[in-house]
Formats: C-alpha cells, structure tokens, sequence
C-alpha cells in the first residue's frame, strides 16, 4: 500500500482477536498467579541453590538446589505482604527492588503488589547517582537490597532521598548498615492471624487491571532515565496473549537468569510460567554456571538475549573446528540437513523419508549430543531485547531447539510481535501478538503499535509521555522496521 500524503500510514497485517473470554480474565498479577496456588497447592513452584533452611534437613554450602511448592511460595508471599503492612506499605506506595535475579526478588514483587503498591526496579548494576534518582522520581517508601553491598550503596545516598523509611535485605550479614531490616524482621512485625489474612485476601481482590504494577526506568544515555508505569492489564495482557500463541504447559521448567529488573525476564521469568503453574528455576548468579545449570535442571523454556545464542553457537564451531576433518565433514552434512528441514517449513512443504531418514542418524551423532549441555529437553528459547542472525536461529532450529524471536520495549510491557511455533521466519520477529496494531510510518519507516499492552505513560514526565503516545493512542517506538514479502 502507497500512502498517498504523508499523514497516511499502513498497517503491518490484519488484527488476530484476542480469545480469552472478559469472564476468564484475571483482574490483576496477584489473582492471576493465585489461580496457580489454588489449583496445584503441592507442586514445585520455585528452585534455587543455596542453603537448605527447613527443620531435618542438612545445612548445605551453596551447592544443593532447593525446592518450594505453589502453598509454600504463597505463604511466603501472604507472611512478608502481611509485614508490609505493619511497615505502613498500602496502596499506591511505591517499593523499589535493586537485586540480582533469585527467588526473593519474585517474593518481594508479589508481596508488594498484593498491599496495592507500586514495584520499581533498579538494576543491580545502577551507579549510587542512578539509584537516587529512581528512588527519588518514584518516592519510594521503601526498598529490599539483595546484600551488604547494595544496602550500604543505598545508605550511601539515603540522606538524599527523603521519602525512603525502610530498607529491607535479602541476604543479612554483619556488614549491612544498622538499622536495615531482613526478610524475617518483616513477617514479625505482621499480624499473620485468619482474619488478618481474610482482610489482606479481601484487598488484593479489589486491585483492578487500570492500577499501576510497576514503574520500569528505561536507560538513560545522555539524559535521566523515563519511568514507564505500567497497569496490571498491561501485564495481565501479556500473559493472555503470549499463552494464545504459544503453547506452555504446567509440565514446563524455566529457567530464570535474566535480570527481574528488565521487563523480558518478569513476563517470560516470572508471570507466564507461575500463573501457568509452571516450575521456575533461577540459575546461579556467576555466568560461568549457567552452562551446568542448564544441564542439572534441564530447562523445558528459556528466554535469553541474542548474545547468549551467538556464545553457545561460537562455541559449537570452535569445537568442531578443532576436531578431526571427518568430525567436520559429519558436523557440517548435519547442518546441512537442518537447513533442508527449514526450507521445507518456508515453502509449507513436508519432509520427505529420505530426509528424516538422514535426520534420525544426524540425530543420534550430532544433535542430541549438541542439546545434551543444555539439558537435553528445551522445547523453546525466547529471544528478544536485540536482533537474532538469522545463521544462529537456523543452527538452533537444525539441533531441534526451536527460538521464537520477538519484538518489544519497555513501554509496551514487553510485547508487540513474536513468531509463533508454527508460524515463524528467521531474521524476522514474526507477527503482531493477538489485538495488537502495528503500522510503519510510510515516511520514516518508524514502527507505531497501539493495543492492551501500550504503557499508561512516564512517571512525572507528561511532554516526554505526549511525545511518545499520539492522541490517538499510538506509541511510537523509534525503532525503524519493514515489511517482509
């Protein structure tokens, strides 16, 4: 389609409905990932290493992965939520997180949003000055540190955040300021009685989908970073439309690495598998573990940055560029077959017998082994955040792990398209998600999107919001995108 003045534009496809009925939506993060607790109470929720804590088991020294069901992460969230709110945490209050990926961060989030308020992450990696203007544009009430070395960079700056009353730590030591508050302080002060927590159920329900979840900074490069406040129905929408395209299963297994703080990691780390009632595991926080990670918890799903993809295929090549020249010839005829194999998916045509006859022994001398260090059972890679090479994604797709590549940012809680386990194309990322418009600027070719997932917009910044969403609802990206035939 050719515009035929510049103020025209085009739509990128036709819109593909939403199928969640208005009678099965969830009205906000808290009763969507309570749904899971009341229906699988005795499964595995969350897994982490660390040492063990329950009374009859040995303590450990960092090296044991611990388990905790769907009941027991509940109650952990009920007891700190309830602390919350002998702190004076309520509705609308905002509570920051400044941690590395683990299960407390995901603790802290749901316990903060079932007390109504705001959660507002800081990198872990934020510079004291970055910290204090997050802090300080959200007035924070209160903020959970992970340790010693994030309380005393808070301490460092706390004179100059006036609106911060509570600091509380994930990981007590003796190094931590006084005054600093555990996880444990917290559930004392609550008053965890049956009517306590009937009254705290009773306000959590009341959350609607137009309340703010969470405020998310984007970074900033020459200039301070914007707060993008996003609704629970942003979120909630996420969920509905990610679990349409792709299909999740309670049996699934995440591995959560990525940083919490990034809106990538809490929908694909934290909201879609937990309100799927599936397991989410957090890898060990040193990159180096991550490899042997994969390999102990053997990860049905995983979201990662292209960087990763391009690591393990780097490392792929150098091994069999090292190895003998048969090793090489085999390695490459296996790929070789893999790229058939995709061809095929292009052009909508099966695989003939000779080919998955070719695949089967390809199979047992390459690929399976290749699949074996990433645990051997990955049905799906999510990608996102910056583009994939199309060479990778084909290479991953030959050893049967399948990356579905999408598209997002921040403001829009994350996504606007994805390709889908059916539908996808390599050096694309695929299709707009179910409700969602996209249209390319026939000028500048800037990609717009409007939809349920489009930010309210940033925090105490109205020109900078006005800039961005146009008055008929379109958030313009800024990012340049095309048409693929």
């Amino acid at each position: 389609m050719t515009a035929s003045t510049p103020a025209e534009r085009k739509l990128l496809t036709e819109i593909e409905p939403l199928a969640v009925p208005e009678g099965e939506k969830a009205r906000n993060l808290v009763e969507l990932i309570h749904r899971s607790v009341e229906r699988l109470p005795d499964k595995e929720a969350l897994r982490w290493k660390g040492p063990k804590s329950r009374k009859g088991e040995d303590e450990g020294d960092g090296d044991r992965w611990i388990s905790r069901s769907y009941g027991e992460m509940w109650d952990w969230v009920t007891r700190l939520s309830l602390g919350l709110d002998a702190l004076g945490v309520g509705p609308g209050d905002r509570v920051c997180i400044i941690s590395r990926t683990r299960p407390e961060w995901l603790i802290a989030d749901m316990a903060s949003l079932a007390r109504g308020a705001i959660t507002c992450p800081i990198y872990p990696q934020s510079e004291p000055g970055q910290a204090a203007f997050i802090l300080n544009n959200t007035s924070a009430k209160l903020i959970f540190v992970e340790n010693a070395q994030q309380a005393n960079k808070i301490a460092s700056i706390r004179a100059d955040c006036p609106s911060l009353s509570q600091v509380v730590i994930m990981e007590p030591s003796d190094r931590m300021p006084e005054g600093t508050l555990t996880y444990d302080d917290v559930i004392a002060r609550g008053s965890d009685t049956p009517e306590s927590r009937a009254t705290w159920e009773t306000d959590w329900r009341a959350i609607g989908r137009d309340q703010v979840a969470t405020v998310i900074h984007t970074s900033g490069t020459t200039a301070n970073p914007k707060g993008a406040m996003l609704r629970h129905g942003n979120l909630l929408y996420n969920y509905e439309a990610a679990i349409q395209i792709v299909d999740f299963y309670e049996t699934d297994l995440f591995l959560s690495w990525l940083p919490l703080s990034h809106i990538f990691e809490r929908l694909t780390g934290e909201i879609i598998p937990l309100a799927h009632g599936a397991t989410v595991a957090y890898a060990e926080p040193v990159m180096e573990r991550l490899a042997s990670n994969m390999e102990e918890v053997q990860p049905t799903v995983m979201a990662a940055v292209p960087r990763f993809y391009e690591r393990v295929y780097g490392r792929v090549l150098s091994g069999v560029e090292a190895g003998p020249a048969l090793r090489q010839r085999i390695f490459g005829w296996a790929v070789g077959l893999g790229r058939q194999r995709y061809q095929n998916h292009l052009a909508e045509r099966a695989d003939g017998f000779f080919l998955k006859l070719q695949l089967g022994i390809a199979d047992k001398l390459v690929y399976h082994k290749i699949r074996a260090r990433t645990g051997g059972r990955v049905r799906y890679f999510v990608s996102g955040s910056a583009p994939l090479s199309r060479e990778v994604g084909e290479f991953f797709y030959a050893l049967g792990m399948l990356i579905l590549e999408g598209y997002g940012l921040t403001e829009t809680s994350p996504l606007i398209s994805i390709n889908r386990p059916g539908d996808f194309v390599f050096g694309t990322v695929g299709r707009p998600a179910p409700s969602t418009e996209v249209r390319i600027d026939e000028d500048t070719g800037e990609i717009c999107a409007r939809g349920s997932q489009i930010m309210l917009g940033y925090l105490n910044q109205p020109d900078k919001t006005a800039e961005a969403i146009d008055a008929d609802g379109w958030f313009h990206t800024g990012d340049i995108g095309e048409l693929d035939p």
